[in-house]
C-alpha cells in the first residue's frame, strides 16, 4: 500500500465487523485511523503520509483477534494534470504532465498516442 507524502490514502475494508485497532510500527511515517462504513460498505482505513519511507501496519480484529499486516510505503505526492487545449508549441492538446511535491520540486511532462506514451521532459527547481 502507497500513500502519498503531506495527504491521505484510502483502504477500503471489504469484509469484517467494524471492530478493529490499527497499529503503525514507526509512526513518525504515517498514522492510519479507522473510519466506519454505512450500511453498503465496511469502512476504511484513512492513512496519513508524514515522512517517506516504509513501515508496517498492522490491523487487529478485536472480535477473532485476527492482525493482518499491511506494507506500508510513503512516496513524493504527484499532482497529475492534462492540457486539454493550447496554442503554444510546447504544451500540446492532451500532454500529460506531474508536478511532484518534493525538495527538489521536480515535474515530468508526458506525450503520446494510445498507449504509447513517452517522456517529452523532465525538469525540477
Amino acid at each position: 500500500m502507497e500513500a502519498p507524502l503531506n495527504s491521505q490514502s484510502y483502504l477500503p475494508i471489504v469484509r469484517g465487523n467494524s471492530d478493529y485497532s490499527i497499529k503503525i510500527e514507526n509512526s513518525d511515517i504515517a498514522t492510519a485511523d479507522f473510519m466506519g462504513g454505512g450500511s453498503l460498505n465496511f469502512g476504511s482505513i484513512i492513512i496519513s503520509g508524514k515522512k517517506k519511507g516504509e513501515t508496517i501496519m498492522s490491523i487487529t480484529d478485536k472480535v477473532t483477534g485476527t492482525v493482518e499486516e499491511v506494507k506500508l510505503k510513503v512516496t513524493d505526492f504527484y499532482l497529475p494534470l492534462v492540457i486539454s487545449n493550447s496554442n503554444h508549441p510546447a504544451l500540446l492538446q492532451n500532454m500529460r504532465f506531474y508536478l511532484v511535491n518534493n525538495e527538489k520540486k521536480r515535474c515530468l511532462f508526458l506525450s503520446g498516442k494510445g498507449w504509447k506514451i513517452s517522456a517529452t521532459a523532465k525538469g525540477e527547481l
